[in-house]
């Protein structure tokens, strides 16, 4: 039978919010299996779990360290790929929908230009600028595929870095 009643998005338990930093005002909090909560606020994505009556920050991360994101929605989790390659998987308790958009939408607010070029061993090379937690800008670089580690290969990247930074108002 069709839910007629739409669903509440999951509340943030008060004492959770309280120990979040000044400005991390919450956008949408997900309820995960493990017992904590994971927050997406205009800043960062911050994790807190309750610890024998208390609540705690075990992870909080800036959307500019944020490489790619998934949503799946059965079992419902996020999985999040950060831009130093280590990854976190968020196995939520609801499939509610308000998490995942608000934390895309974070992500992609802080992504100020991207460009890609293809190298002509097959690998693709990424560079985004991003602004950061104090809103300064920074270049990051990845690439999908792999590096031969030829020198040709090294100065089309560098190429293409330079050329972001400059499109971004950076210096090179």
């Amino acid at each position: 039978m069709a839910r007629l009643v739409p669903r509440r998005a999951p509340r943030l338990p008060r004492e959770a919010a309280r120990i979040l930093r000044t400005g991390d005002r919450p956008l949408a909090a997900a309820e995960m299996t493990d017992g904590g909560w994971a927050v997406v606020t205009p800043h960062a994505l911050v994790l807190v779990i309750e610890d024998g009556g208390a609540w705690q920050v075990r992870d909080r991360r800036g959307w500019h360290e944020v490489d790619h994101a998934d949503w799946a929605p059965e079992p419902p989790s996020i999985h999040v790929r950060w831009i130093e390659g280590d990854e976190s998987a968020l196995g939520l308790v609801s499939d509610e929908r308000a998490f995942p958009t608000a934390l895309r939408e974070r992500v992609e607010s802080s992504i100020v230009l991207m460009q890609e070029r293809d190298l002509p061993g097959g690998a693709k090379v990424r560079v985004a600028i991003r602004r950061a937690e104090d809103d300064s800008l920074l270049s990051q670089v990845s690439v999908v595929g792999r590096l031969r580690g030829t020198a040709s290969e090294q100065a089309a990247i560098d190429a293409l870095e330079r050329d972001a930074r400059a499109a971004a108002g950076l210096e090179p």
